[in-house]
């Protein structure tokens, strides 16, 4: 059984993941 927290977590780390990208592409376009 997986607690909600380990989810919670989960969703938080890819959404961390997505804006890292966003952040390196904007930087890579940028220079």
């Amino acid at each position: 059984m997986q607690s909600p927290s380990i989810r919670t977590f989960n969703d938080f780390g890819h959404s961390i993941c997505q804006l890292n990208w966003t952040m390196i592409l904007e930087i890579t376009i940028d220079s």
